[in-house]
């Protein structure tokens, strides 16, 4: 299952690191004052970070972290309790990173009301993929028309519109998408939003201000999707041309290209560790790619096209397919802890002034396409979306071992993407008449539109 995997340096890096061998001997010999010499000798060049041993930096770094802690706790009068919360938070933090957390929420979501459900339209065409960023503050939506939408999400009412360029050879121009936009990625202190989509260019913009920072070229395909590591400026993106990239975005620049996969690869995710996951599509399997160790776990699903992945906690991810199947994993089993299908008693749903049937006008039971996950990372609660123009809702048991139904909502149309914000609170989604990735069926009754739910 393990194997290492092919790297692609930059260019640069490779002409540069010739050209160095080359001028080996033409190299000026570095000369030394005196006063130099005495700094040296002294280490007055040195700074106290420097001299510190590995053990004394974790130590420090220990520190400043509790400290930090301790300054954001610093509301809470009584010492006993404050100690507590401190404790407590260190201790979730060691599980998180260790991939043994998982938190029991799920059976606080009870299906929504009629007022609880927000639907906007935005998007002329298909909406593809919506994000929240991590304040849980805005809502940022693109779509087949190429146009990014930055939305205030208690209102729903919208702040920005990053519009689509010509194809004309414009400097301006050629900042902006000129096709359909297929995937958004946020960092998690909400500095820079990338977006991606057929023109083959990530395009990176300020969430603020909505204004262009830089553009990456590099893939020579439809890119599909985008990811950035939790906590970091480090973004991954997956490609059709069967690639992943990585981009450092404090330094602006390409760092590496793996391969492995031997088709298109359709969805890509990433968490705490350096670390991402892919999917495959048709060449039915799910790689886990260690960046540091420059290997690769693969996961094979033989017959199925594996469209959709998304990380649980640090061990575990899940997997949907065109099969209707999904599949959770530990990372370092071949085979998944549980597999099911989302059409499980999907459609046993209360009575709800708003949410009954809709396929009175539209029919599309008969598509059971897994085409969205969403997950409330380190919890119980996962989300699924199907093309059969339904939301489900999912408890996981204990060490994601089984899973039960709570709860479907209705949603006609292809629900293309579905995002938790980080506290769990809300739920977008995207619902279009076409499939985020192409046309092979379009549902001409459904409306493109993007699709906020309050849970609390």
């Amino acid at each position: 299952m393990s194997q290492n995997f092919k790297k692609s340096k930059n260019k640069k890096q490779v002409k540069n690191k010739g050209k160095i061998h080359k001028d080996k001997d033409d190299e000026e010999i570095e000369s030394f004052s005196d006063e130099d010499i005495a700094d040296k000798i002294e280490g007055n060049d040195s700074s106290e970070e420097d001299l510190e041993t590995p053990q004394e930096k974790r130590l420090r770094i220990a520190k400043e972290y509790i400290s930090q802690i301790e300054q954001e706790e610093d509301h809470i009068e009584d010492d006993k309790t404050r100690f507590s919360v401190i404790s407590n938070k260190l201790t979730e933090e060691m599980l998180e990173k260790s991939g043994k957390l998982q938190r029991y929420i799920a059976n606080k979501y009870t299906l929504p009301t009629k007022d609880n459900i927000i639907l906007k339209r935005g998007h002329k065409l298909t909406p593809t993929c919506a994000i929240i960023s991590s304040d849980v503050k805005y809502i940022f939506s693109s779509s087949k028309d190429g146009i990014i939408i930055k939305w205030d999400l208690e209102s729903m009412k919208r702040l920005g519109i990053i519009r689509p360029g010509n194809k004309k050879s414009d400097p301006v121009q050629n900042k902006k998408h000129k096709n359909q936009i297929i995937a958004l990625a946020l960092s998690f202190d909400n500095k820079f939003l990338a977006s991606g989509g057929l023109d083959k260019i990530i395009h990176i913009w300020d969430p603020l201000s909505l204004e262009h920072i830089h553009s990456f070229k590099g893939h020579k395909n439809t890119i599909s999707g985008l990811v950035f590591r939790h906590k970091s400026h480090q973004l991954f993106s997956a490609s059709f041309d069967r690639f992943v990239k990585i981009w450092d975005l404090d330094l602006m620049s390409h760092v590496e290209t793996l391969f492995g996969h031997q088709e298109a690869i359709t969805d890509i995710d990433s968490f705490i560790s350096e670390r991402c996951v892919t999917s495959g599509g048709r060449d039915s399997a799910a790689h886990l790619w260690k960046i540091v160790e420059e290997t690769q776990l693969v996961y094979r699903f033989p017959g199925c096209s594996v469209d959709r992945i998304r990380y649980i906690n640090e061990d575990h991810f899940m997997t949907g397919t065109d099969e209707g199947t999904v599949s959770i994993w530990n990372i370092g089993k071949k085979k998944p802890l549980v597999t099911f299908n989302h059409r499980q008693n999907v459609y046993v749903i209360k009575d709800n002034d708003v949410l009954q049937n809709p396929f009175n006008k539209v029919s599309n039971l008969n598509e059971p396409w897994i085409t969205a996950l969403g997950v409330v990372y380190n919890s119980d609660l996962i989300a699924i979306g199907s093309s059969d123009s339904f939301i489900s809702f999912w408890r996981c048991g204990p060490n994601y071992k089984t899973v039960s139904l709570l709860f479907s909502i209705p949603m006609p149309g292809f629900v293309n993407s579905l995002e938790f914000s980080r506290d769990g609170k809300y739920l977008v989604a995207t619902v279009g008449m076409e499939h985020r990735l192409g046309r092979w069926k379009v549902l001409k009754n459904c409306r493109n539109k993007i699709c906020l739910i309050k849970f609390f």
